[in-house]
């Protein structure tokens, strides 16, 4: 069988989520620290390095499109307080 379990990942929300590897006991990353993790261990799962590029750039591009929003947001509160 090809079939390779390596543990369990899960989003708990955004910018959250829990990792559990069974190759190394006892393992848990959660929060920020393992929502990193998830995404690491899914670029480097994908079949070629023409995947892992793509990939890696649309979530980096996502990541700065919300910083974006959100320094927008606390501008946007920051000038309506004053």
């Amino acid at each position: 069988s090809r079939f390779q379990n390596l543990g369990e990942m899960m989003t708990l929300g955004r910018n959250d989520a829990a990792i559990t590897a069974n190759f190394i006991e006892g393992l848990t990353l959660e929060g920020p620290v393992g929502h990193a993790a998830r995404k690491l261990v899914y670029c480097l799962r994908m079949p070629t390095d023409e995947h892992r590029v793509k990939v890696g750039v649309s979530w980096l591009a996502k990541g700065a499109v919300d910083s974006l929003a959100s320094l927008q947001t606390a501008v946007s509160n920051i000038i309506a307080g004053s």
